[in-house]
């Protein structure tokens, strides 16, 4: 099990302020202006300024360390220096005081992040960053910056070359002192993710889709870097809500990015880093630096942190609400893959407990039931999503992104955390030691607002009413709609000052809209180029609740049409011989074709028709056909004969439930007779069968191997109906191997020539994926090793002797083929001296064979050989 990603990352900040000017200030709580040799091009030219020129970093043998190693996500290297700058700047007379200048020049490096060890300034000082031609600035920076410890970081800088300007009035209180001591060489270009936003086709943008939904949750969400040892990393975290509803700047994320007080002093957290909009650019994002722990625990690993400065409203923080229950609906992540602008993933099931021991491959063990397991139905994570937020249905945190597998997410659990921590409770700073097991969000009453709206359809033809929804967040008191060209009516009574008002548009073409939204404390706008377009061209589409082309264990498909305002579904001919439609809803834009009585699932293969749909005059007709599949041995009477030793690859894939299918008692997950209870009540989903023949007596165990949590059950019956009418014999079940495995294996005594049936599900019922089966039977032979048998190959006959026949007249031996085929049973006589004399040349040809012997009740297995 990969922990956090290690396969996962580690975070930071910045802050960009747009001006008017040509170059960028950069804002970490800073309060903007200028250095003072911007303006004075004398300061500019007149003095050498000193500067550090740091070691070469190979990029792409980091690059390679880091593939090899499997970390991610890994963006920079650390220098330490030794930089006094009072000491070791350049020192310049300018008005009302002086200035001290240094350099740092790292030219391999894509951008530089600086931490000081000492970081102690009187009032009217001020410190800034800037490049060679000040198209980028970042300050000032003054005693509002100073922290408990004195050290102070400063977010990445873009490039590979960098001034530090100190200023500190004639006048002060005290002589402020300055020490830089870690300079973080960056060799992934941090201001470049921004462009390779589109790195994965499987991230969901935080803005596109169902993520727009989100708009105060996804504020709480920040992307941070951090420093540990030589190396700097980008992980997530949220800021999370406390009982006193006061913006107490808390941050959960995990113990895995930050350990140490020392990390976290270290941490630069960047704020709105995301898009303006779907497919827009990126905001103008903003940052905050250093903090401190004040709970942690390596089991769920979390670490909640508290940051030196509280993020300003012009941040537009959010505070996401906590919940401490056991149960979910579904489960939504936001976070930032790779470092990449926000994303967000959404698992649609109801969420599950892992009921197991992870075992991280950091040496750390998690105990059982400490964690959620999350298999996202849309959108991906990666490295630096570790420690990010995952939210339940009503959008309270539940726990925090710990690692992953090849599919399955982990995340520990908040209430695991809320007593178990190896610093003081998380309880104690978030309801200080209070019963309260759930809170929602809070943000502060001043914070500007976010705009974003969406429309309910965006083709429409001419006079189709299309309603718009506004989902701007934080307390918007003002709406102004327009659209580019005016030529549209607003219906059933709203207008350009409607909260969601309903639009038709009166000529075809594209049409621009835009949103201007307004609360007390500020404006903002949002502008879609080309988002609605009207025609008389209708095109609709559908969507399927049946995925992967499984038939669904209901029996009944339901289609949902889009992009008309009514529809009419048909079926085709040879369709209707299998199905009707038994139902349609919301103007029949939603349909469900149920399968007719007496028609079995493996017996139809597709269901197929039209839907017709209008809008106002424009009609669109679709053809659908939906491809139907299952198991071909989802049931007892298609069950699969199996034969010692491996078998596989097979799948449980579209497998569902047979009527009156028997099922193993729930008990302990490592018992031998049942499956475990996994919280969610299911404990069949996906079962297919198979049988063998058993071919000796003896301990038979069957072993399942694949890539998901499977469950076994094995029974003894004569046929498919007796299964399936109860007539059979209960033998094993089992869950998983061990605590460390979802594997199952059964161990059970057979009976020869009996006929046993192997019931595989996926864990909990409700898994499924590819998975081998392997057979083993160690044979009850007693006696067997005493019989002495001879010649071997086999000429002419066979004698058979041991002094256990001794007393015996005769004896049966049958003789069959390696794969089972009867050849001969007969009744021999047995001398007094214990010999069998077996004929062989006269029927069988050359070969191996199987040979029982049945003396006196007892059973003797041996392979002979034909020459």
């Amino acid at each position: 099990m990969n922990r956090g990603f290690q396969r996962f990352s580690k975070s930071i900040a910045i802050t960009f302020l747009m001006c008017v000017f040509p170059f960028v200030v950069h804002a970490q709580i800073s309060q903007g202006g200028f250095p003072s040799s911007y303006s004075n091009i004398g300061l500019r030219s007149a003095v050498q300024i000193p500067k550090s020129e740091l070691s070469q970093i190979n990029v792409d043998e980091l690059k390679t360390e880091d593939s090899e190693l499997g970390i991610t996500y890994r963006y920079g290297i650390v220098d330490s220096v030794d930089v006094d700058l009072k000491l070791s700047g350049v020192k310049t007379k300018v008005d009302s005081g002086y200035i001290w200048r240094y350099t740092i020049v790292a030219d391999s490096a894509k951008s530089l992040k600086l931490l000081f060890s000492k970081y102690v300034v009187p009032s009217g000082a001020k410190l800034f960053l800037y490049n060679s031609d000040y198209s980028t600035i970042y300050g000032s920076f003054n005693k509002d910056n100073m922290t408990d410890d004195s050290t102070f970081v400063i977010a990445d800088f873009p490039g590979n070359r960098l001034t530090i300007e100190y200023f500190e009035p004639t006048e002060t209180e005290f002589s402020g002192s300055i020490i830089l001591s870690q300079v973080t060489q960056a060799y992934r270009d941090l201001f470049e993710m921004m462009s390779l936003d589109a790195s994965s086709a499987d991230y969901v943008d935080v803005n596109c889709s169902r993520g727009i939904y989100w708009e105060k949750e996804k504020h709480a969400v920040c992307k941070y870097t951090f420093t540990e040892g030589v190396d700097s990393y980008i992980c997530s975290g949220s800021l999370i809500n406390n009982l006193n509803n006061d913006g107490t700047p808390y941050f959960l994320t995990a113990n895995h990015c930050v350990g140490s007080a020392t990390v976290a002093s270290t941490v630069t957290a960047y704020f709105n880093y995301e898009t303006k909009k779907c497919g827009g650019a990126e905001k103008q994002y903003k940052t905050l630096s250093g903090a401190s722990i004040k709970a942690m625990g390596e089991a769920t690993d979390f670490t909640l942190l508290r940051f030196n400065s509280t993020p300003p409203s012009s941040y537009q923080p959010y505070y996401a609400g906590w919940d401490l229950s056991q149960t979910s609906d579904s489960s939504t992540c936001i976070h930032h893959p790779e470092g990449l602008l926000k994303k967000i993933s959404f698992d649609d099931d109801a969420i599950s407990t892992y009921h197991y021991i992870l075992s991280w491959d950091v040496g750390v063990n998690s105990p059982i039931n400490t964690h959620w397991l999350v298999v996202f139905d849309e959108g991906v994570i990666a490295g630096g999503s570790s420690g990010s937020p995952l939210f339940n249905t009503d959008r309270r945190i539940i726990g925090q992104l710990h690692g992953s597998g090849d599919t399955d997410c982990y995340y520990g659990k908040l209430s695991y955390s809320w007593s178990h921590s190896d610093y003081s409770s998380i309880k104690n700073y978030l309801c200080f030691g209070s019963d309260t097991t759930f809170i929602d969000g809070y943000y502060p009453s001043d914070n500007a607002p976010d705009v974003a709206f969406v429309a309910d359809r965006t083709s429409v033809c001419p006079t189709t009413a299309v309603s718009f929804t506004d989902l701007s967040a934080f307390d918007v008191s003002l709406w102004e709609w327009s659209f580019s060209p005016s030529t549209v009516t607003y219906l059933d009574g709203t207008s350009a000052s409607s909260k969601n008002p309903i639009v038709s548009f009166d000529n075809n073409g594209s049409y621009n809209v835009t949103l201007v939204v307004e609360n007390s404390s500020g404006k903002d706008s949002i502008t879609y180029t080309d988002y609605i377009t009207i025609g008389n061209v209708l095109s609709i589409d559908y969507q399927s609740n049946i995925e992967n082309s499984c038939y669904p264990s209901s029996d009944s498909i339901i289609l949902v049409a889009s992009n008309a305002s009514d529809y009419i579904w048909t079926l085709d001919s040879f369709s209707s011989l299998s199905f009707y439609i038994s139902d349609t809803l919301s103007n029949a834009s939603k349909v469900i074709i149920q399968k007719r009585d007496g028609v079995s699932r493996d017996s139809v293969s597709s269901v197929s028709g039209l839907v017709i749909g209008t809008q106002g005059t424009c009609v669109d007709t679709l053809q659908f056909s939906i491809a139907l599949s299952s198991s071909d041995y989802d049931n007892v009477e298609t069950a699969l004969p199996l034969s010692l030793g491996y078998n596989g690859v097979f799948s449980n894939n579209c497998a569902v439930v047979e009527e009156n299918e028997p099922k193993p008692t729930t008990i302990g997950c490592t018992s031998q007779r049942g499956w475990c209870d996994e919280g969610n009540g299911i404990e069949l989903n996906n079962s297919v069968w198979f049988y063998f023949v058993a071919p000796s007596n003896g301990d038979l165990t069957i072993k399942t191997s694949g890539q998901f949590d499977t469950q076994l059950a094995l029974y003894k019956a004569g046929s498919p109906d007796s299964i399936l009418n109860g007539e059979y014999q209960y033998i094993a079940a089992n869950d998983n191997v061990s605590s460390y495995s979802t594997d199952s294996r059964i161990t059970a005594s057979v009976d020869w020539k009996s006929k046993y049936w192997i019931q595989v599900d996926g864990g909990s019922g409700g898994d499924f994926g590819t998975f081998s089966l392997t057979l083993s039977i160690e044979e009850d032979d007693k006696a067997n090793s005493e019989i002495l048998m001879y010649p071997m190959p086999v000429a002419e006959s066979l004698t058979l002797e041991s002094a256990s026949f001794v007393d015996l007249s005769s004896a049966r031996v049958t003789i069959y083929m390696m794969d089972g085929t009867l050849l001969q049973s007969e009744v021999l006589s047995v001398s007094n001296d214990g010999k069998i004399i077996v004929p062989i040349k006269n029927y069988l040809s050359q070969g191996t064979y199987v040979l029982w012997l049945n003396a006196d009740g007892i059973n003797y297995k041996k392979l002979i050989i034909v020459d």
